[in-house]
């Protein structure tokens, strides 16, 4: 097959004034030269291709949005998800760690991404900066948008900058490096390079942008999002001071001001939200828009297993461990549904080779459904804290051990090839949950704890319809948070920590101190953090690279379509970054990264 570098032109969209984009041709930076205020559209046209579905070798597939495939391909490696069932669709492999360089997700996400790069470099080179104010405000934006592309290839196609504990990653290959139109040479810029370019983008970005109104609601870009992603990219570095200097000139004197106090509410009002820095405005008229091919679609449905979402990708147990920690967390309350529900009976399930399969399934033992439309419950609530059932022609009583704050049941006798939880000796751990409508509730017997950011806009035709956030208030927080952790500041981690707590409703000693971390089972403060980052920035594609630059293995023993492992930190090198498309490899030479 044969295809030219993919950084060749740009898509161009028109806008109106609030995000709402419709397809049109294609303009290079000679004809913006002789139209200036053609720029307003072509830079509307960048954000529209990180939304709209684009020709992708010769075909216009709806399961194909940049935007759908970043927040997949960076939080899918990670252990907050797992899979319901079997899956065509390539999010499987991401999932697996078993990607190649011919899957179309990665092709396009690497295709298109270098399609924006282009336009924006076109606008760049094409407006003339110092002319008018609201040309300087569209250059920042071209800015901004080339430094946040190249910065989120280099995250998902090559290593860290630093992996704490092992060092610096900044000489090692990364991506391929566009700063102008001038395709004539491709090869690729090491890490270091890479970042040094989004740095210096996100400072003349800022600069231009700084004390001049965005063009509309948080879809378009303004001053805060270039401080935003500075925030992250030196967290990211390693280089604590700046990355506390820059969020702390974000945030100001009042950090807890910046959040939305509405929850549960947020996501469903991302785009003109406060806390809200940089997002993806979504609209049912975007182009090729579908329910099924949503972000949300394989994480919610409003009717559950068979609904309108796909709904196949459930929360991990460990995640849920730690929202149900703590019982008036409203992270919990607000980003979660559970799939049919029978309310008042209890049910009993832990993973186990399960049906002759290849990979891990829970065991569930729930109620039965009576013909009359009554349930049988199968788990007895035996009043004394513990629950009894049968499996097997064997009779179980569950046992319970608190530890750390968490509520751990367990069997004895039972046999599994499961590993045991490292907390309890001589027992399998079960896990005690609400009962579930079989029917509704479960796919291949995994319990539906489904996640509803990506599926907050209401009525019947918008139940999958979200605007997708890159950058917000709340992991600006948390950024400053670990900066501190890694300085070994403890009190300053744990301020900032509970910004983020106070504003999910804990109150009293569910706020940290220095004093009551080790009562939540953390030896040290930067964990404290990172369970943090987990929970606040849940399914928006942190947390697997927060182990991975951490130096953290990645704990994936729980049920789910996917390996039962703990993937060694010292191996994510060569296995956490996705393949280089081959299309890209074959057609300019530039060498693969597996």
């Amino acid at each position: 097959m044969k295809k030219v570098l993919y950084i060749l032109a740009a898509t161009i969209m028109v806008a109106a004034c609030e995000m709402d984009f419709y397809r049109s041709d294609t303009m290079t930076s000679t004809m913006l030269k002789a139209d200036p205020g053609a720029a307003v559209y072509t830079t509307d046209g960048l954000y529209s291709m990180f939304k709209d579905v684009l020709l992708f070798e010769g075909t216009e597939y709806s399961n194909n949005t940049w935007v759908k495939h970043y927040f997949q391909l960076t939080e899918f490696r990670g252990d907050n998800v797992a899979q319901g069932r079997a899956s065509e669709d390539p999010f499987t492999n991401i999932m697996n760690y078993d990607d190649d360089n011919t899957l179309y997700n990665l092709g396009y996400f690497w295709y298109v991404s270098y399609k924006i790069l282009f336009g924006a470099n076109s606008n760049i080179e094409a407006i003339q900066e110092g002319t008018t104010a609201e040309g300087d405000l569209l250059l920042g934006e071209n800015y901004f948008i080339r430094a946040f592309v190249h910065f989120a290839l280099a995250n998902i196609y090559a290593k860290p900058y630093y992996v704490e504990g092992r060092g610096t990653n900044e000489n090692e290959p990364c991506v391929v490096l566009r700063n102008s139109t001038d395709c004539s040479k491709t090869e690729k810029a090491t890490v270091g390079k890479v970042y040094d370019q989004v740095e210096a983008d996100c400072k003349k970005a800022y600069d231009l942008l700084k004390g001049k109104a965005r063009r509309g609601n948080k879809g378009f870009v303004g001053e805060e999002a270039p401080l935003a992603l500075l925030s992250r990219l030196y967290l990211y570095k390693g280089d604590w001071d700046k990355c506390i200097e820059v969020s702390e000139q974000l945030l100001g004197a009042d950090p807890a001001s910046k959040l939305d106090p509405d929850l549960a509410n947020y996501f469903v009002n991302a785009e003109d939200s406060k806390e809200t820095i940089w997002c993806i405005n979504r609209r049912l008229t975007d182009y090729q828009f579908s329910q099924h091919a949503q972000l949300g679609s394989m994480y919610y449905s409003s009717t559950g297993v068979g609904g309108i979402g796909w709904c196949e990708i459930y929360s991990s147990e460990q995640l849920l461990d730690l929202l149900f920690r703590w019982p008036d967390d409203g992270r919990r309350k607000a980003y979660f549904a559970y799939a049919a529900p029978i309310e008042g009976q209890m049910m009993v399930s832990w993973p186990d080779a399960h049906g002759g399969l290849d990979y891990r399934l829970d065991v569930m033992i729930t109620s039965s459904k009576n013909p009359d439309g009554t349930y049988t419950p199968n788990v007895i609530d035996n009043g004394d804290g513990s629950y009894s059932f049968s499996t097997g022609g064997k009779n179980y009583t569950t046992k319970k051990k608190i530890v750390n704050k968490d509520v751990k049941y367990y069997i004895e006798g039972y046999a599994t090839d499961a590993e045991d939880d490292d907390d309890i000796t001589g027992g399998t751990r079960v896990f005690i949950r609400t009962a579930q409508d079989n029917a509704k509730g479960t796919r291949l017997t995994m319990p539906a704890y489904m996640n509803t950011k990506f599926a907050g806009k209401s009525g019947t035709d918008e139940e999958l319809l979200s605007s997708n956030v890159f950058f917000r208030y709340g992991e600006t927080i948390l950024n400053a948070a670990e900066a501190y952790a890694h300085k070994g500041d403890a009190p300053n981690a744990i301020k900032y920590m509970n910004y983020v707590r106070a504003r999910a409703g804990l109150t009293g000693d569910a706020l940290y101190t220095t004093g009551n971390l080790v009562d939540s089972g953390y030896t040290n403060v930067l964990d404290a953090v990172l369970d943090e980052r987990r929970i606040e920035l849940m399914y928006e594609g942190f947390r697997g690279y927060d182990l991975y630059r951490n130096g953290k293995d990645i704990f994936r023993k729980y049920a789910g379509v996917h390996k039962w492992e703990i993937i060694p930190n010292a191996t994510l090198d060569t296995t956490f970054p996705v393949c280089i498309p081959y299309a890209e490899t074959a057609a300019s030479g530039v060498t693969s990264n597996k």
